[in-house]
């Protein structure tokens, strides 16, 4: 965010609401024109100059629920891959914005639609926060479901993944989830003194008849949860997975929310099409030869996968070091759940790679003892007592590997 001429911009996009709301006829609803929404996106680019809002959408709500402003990010399969199994960080770029209809029917006025507006986008594209409380969701959703993601699958399934992040993003960062006080603490809010208008808009939002029920207020990542589980048989939840999705379709007024759902709906087809090919023909591709043959170099690139590529396993071997200290000395249950999700990726890439490549029996016996050795410690990080109540203490690993007997070698 460019904080130069702060006050300037936001009260350039003040104005842009003005006009917005002075087109709104007696009795009849807002109906912005083409170059209100240009004249929107120059506004909002002008402040949040290190993201790049690609379309600015209004839609007419009328028989659907609220959802007051959609924040859309544009994540590539590779940003998928980065967020699952590095720790890198990683800012998205381009995103695109939705506006409900209902939004302009509840009596906002243009200083708090800027300042909704404002709080929703720096939430979404401007939080590093974010992806920090993403990583540590999905690696609750591994531990609950008593499984762990498969690193291939999620490269895969990356449209499919990419629906369930989306909506966690949506909770993790929507105005409809969060507390008076996690508004106000906002940087963008405080950094332009607009403390009074979000929070007046929030209490309209949260007042109004057309605005969230309680059966919106559940800020849980049941669709990322959810979608982790259906992936495990595809073959088998394949159906299930496009009834859900075609019913959320039905439910949904956003336009933004609808074109993910289409874009799930389509990568299921084509997932559910390669698995009958490939059935017939071959295998899968093992993960890095997958990306090799993608060409996905951004990924290939990444941490983790930089460290394969050009060092072979030792990286990883060398971290067990590092990884035995932060487990000894944590009490954190975030820094914990940091730690587990780290784990919980480098036992994935040995996995694949010790079932995927061809090796010696002396080279598989030291990598896989290097697995369990990584294994252990997320043993021992679950039993440790941290400061809540929530970490799986009776979390059975032994039988989590018993469900996938070809990551032993014979030799143990």
């Amino acid at each position: 965010m460019n904080i130069e001429l702060l006050a300037e911009k936001v009260e350039k996009l003040e104005s842009v609401f003005a006009n917005i709301l002075y087109l709104k006829p007696e009795a009849s609803i807002v109906s912005p024109t083409v170059p209100n929404l240009e004249d929107l996106t120059q506004a909002i680019d002008s402040i949040f100059t290190d993201n790049k809002c690609i379309g600015v959408r209004y839609t007419l709500n009328t028989d659907k629920p609220f959802f007051g402003i959609r924040i859309s990010p544009v994540i590539s399969a590779a940003d998928t891959s980065i967020i699952l199994v590095t720790d890198e960080q990683i800012k998205l770029v381009k995103y695109e914005l939705e506006f409900d209809s209902k939004l302009f029917e509840i009596g906002l006025d243009k200083s708090e639609l800027a300042a909704l507006t404002l709080f929703e986008i720096s939430s979404m594209m401007d939080s590093p926060q974010i992806f920090e409380d993403l990583r540590s969701y999905i690696d609750f959703s591994i531990i609950n479901g008593e499984d762990l993601a498969s690193i291939r699958a999620n490269v895969n399934a990356a449209q499919l993944i990419i629906f369930g992040i989306k909506d966690t993003m949506t909770k993790l960062s929507s105005i409809l989830f969060k507390t008076d006080d996690e508004v106000l603490s906002n940087p963008v809010i405080v950094a332009a003194d607009l403390g009074e208008a979000i929070i007046s808009a929030k209490g309209t939002i949260d007042s109004s008849i057309t605005g969230a029920s309680e059966s919106m207020r559940t800020a849980k990542p049941v669709i990322l949860q959810w979608m982790f589980i259906m992936y495990r048989d595809i073959k088998i939840n394949a159906g299930v997975i496009k009834d859900v999705l075609t019913d959320a379709k039905a439910f949904t007024a956003s336009k933004l929310e609808i074109a993910d759902i289409d874009k799930t709906l389509a990568a299921l087809a084509r997932i559910t099409d390669t698995i009958i090919v490939e059935s017939k023909q071959e295998e899968p591709k093992n993960l890095i030869k997958f990306l090799e043959a993608t060409n996905m170099r951004a990924l290939t690139e990444a941490s983790l996968f930089k460290s394969l590529k050009k060092n072979g396993l030792r990286g990883l071997e060398n971290d067990l070091y590092e990884y035995k200290l932060r487990v000894r000395n944590c009490v954190d249950p975030d820094e914990a759940a940091l730690i587990m999700r780290s784990i919980n990726s480098r036992i994935g890439i040995l996995d694949d790679y010790i079932m995927n490549e061809e090796m010696s029996e002396h080279d598989a016996k030291h990598w896989q003892e290097v697995a369990n050795d990584y294994r252990d410690l997320r043993q021992e990080l679950a039993k440790k007592k941290l400061n809540t109540k929530q970490w799986g203490v009776f979390i059975n690993y032994d039988a989590l590997d018993r469900m996938y007997p070809d990551n032993k070698t014979s030799a143990e």
